[in-house]
Parts: structure tokens; sequence; C-alpha cells
């Protein structure tokens, strides 16, 4: 006999979407999805669009499918899929669906980052609450990650990084200048193998960085 216990769970959660959606998205901002995008952009949100984020950001459903002990969803890819359709038969948008921080940054911690890493920085990244940008091109290195000359050292007790960066993707936004960055180095140690290198996260306001 077949078994369809998991379509009845998924309609379920169909149901408990639907109610939400309808429940905690604000009209004003049906088929507004362009604001999303908006906010990566500089974008201060304000209003419904605030509102709409925070509550988002409270429900875990930003990020659907992160791990709830840090803030995330929690769902299955399957119940993910069906949070979108809903959202998409009301109009509603992820306001959280862009930036470093969702798409690159806390993908990478959860995988090879540390418990307190994990704590730290994951729960504000699902809120919403702060920025990250990504250092990657140096002036005579764009996209050729391999070109890097920004040096990671072990300086005992913390990593001191030496190098410039020309730019970076994301450093300006609703909460101004990001206070994280990720700029990617070669490890010292590493200097001779041109395929390896590394990502840090450090403050932007750090000493010894400049603008």
């Amino acid at each position: 006999m077949a078994d369809f216990g998991g379509d009845v769970d998924l309609e379920a959660f169909r149901a408990e979407a639907r109610g939400w959606i309808a429940e905690n998205f604000p009209k004003s901002l049906e088929g507004k999805a362009g604001l999303a995008m908006a906010m990566m952009e500089g974008l201060q949100p304000t209003g419904d669009l605030k509102l709409w984020k925070e509550r988002m950001g409270a429900k875990g459903w930003g990020t659907p499918t992160w791990p709830t002990e840090y803030g995330g969803g929690g769902l299955s890819n399957a119940q993910a899929r069906v949070l979108q359709q809903e959202m998409a038969k009301a109009g509603a948008f992820n306001p959280l669906t862009f930036g470093m921080g969702v798409t690159m940054i806390g993908p990478t911690i959860m995988d090879y980052g540390t418990e307190e890493q994990k704590r730290k920085h994951i729960p504000p990244i699902v809120k919403g609450e702060v920025r990250w940008c990504v250092g990657y091109s140096e002036p005579n290195a764009g996209s050729d990650l391999a070109s890097l000359q920004m040096r990671c050292e072990d300086a005992g007790d913390h990593w001191k990084i030496n190098g410039q960066k020309t730019w970076t993707s994301g450093p300006s936004g609703p909460i101004g200048a990001a206070p994280w960055s990720a700029p990617t180095s070669r490890p010292r140690s590493m200097r001779a193998s041109p395929s390896c290198s590394s990502t840090c996260t450090s403050r932007a306001s750090s000493p010894g960085r400049s603008r």
C-alpha cells in the first residue's frame, strides 16, 4: 500500500504557511518583490517593509532551511518549496533572500565555522540585523583568486591580515557601511599552492583597516 503520510504532512504545513502569511504579510507590499533587491542595494526599510522583514526574521522563514538552533526556519527542502509557493500565491516575497550574509557568509560559517562563530554570527544574519561584505579584488587580482597577494598570518592568539582590496561586494546598505567583512587571502603556510585560499571574518572597523 502506498504511504501518503509525507503528502499529508506537507498539506498540513501548507495550511500553516498560508495562514501565517495571511496574518503577517502586509497587503501594501503585495507584488513588490523588487524591494528585497532594493534593500540589498541600500534602501532603508521603513513602515510595512521593516515590519515584514522583522516578522520573517523572527519566524526564521527568511532562511527557511537553516537550523532552528541558530534562528533559522528548520524546514525541509519540500516544506521550503511549499512556503515559496504560498508566498507567491499571496504576492509576498522573502525580504532577506539577498545579501552576502545569507547567500555566502552564513552558509560558509555553518559548514566550516566553530560553534562559537555560528552562535555569534548566524542569528543576526537570519534576522537581517547585520550586513556583510566580501573582499576579493586586489590591485593585481580581480576574480582570479589564484593571484591573490593578501596574506593571512598566524600571530599566535589572532590572525594578522596584510594586503589591499580595491573594492568589496555589498559594503553599503541600510545599516551603513557593512560592520563585518570577509576578505579572501592566502594562508602564509600555503604560499606554494596557488589553489589554496581562505576567507577570514573581520570587523570593518578593525585597527589597521582603512577605506
